[in-house]
């Protein structure tokens, strides 16, 4: 016997024995078939073919499907601003020491790096 930090308790045995015992056949019939349908299918499942004429007829369904235009949550001047800016933050790249642009910065005497 080992030290358990909580007593041992098997009275849900009895429970379930009672339950089985004053049940009738088609009680547990219904139960089986609840839990079956309650239950996925085995993993397996999903690596059998599909019949081709059923692949078939979804694509078909798929190609014949109608797509709905969706607007725009912005309209095209705005998205087109976003960009340029995205742009222009993205490539103008800035000297570190003087905050003037990378571009040229050879010919700036100002910076305290070029001196």
């Amino acid at each position: 016997m080992r030290s358990v930090r909580v007593v041992q308790n098997f009275e849900y045995v009895d429970e379930i024995y009672q339950t089985f015992k004053l049940a009738s056949k088609g009680d547990l019939k219904d139960a089986t078939l609840k839990l079956k349908e309650m239950c996925p299918p085995p993993m397996h499942t999903m690596l059998f073919k599909q019949p081709k004429d059923e692949a078939q007829k979804k694509r078909l369904d798929r190609s014949q499907m109608i797509i709905q235009d969706v607007p725009p949550t912005m309209s095209v001047a705005q998205y087109t601003e976003q960009l340029k800016k995205k742009q222009k933050t993205k490539n103008a790249l800035h000297c570190k020491s003087c905050g003037n642009p990378m571009k040229g910065h050879k010919k700036i005497t100002e910076c305290p790096k070029n001196k």
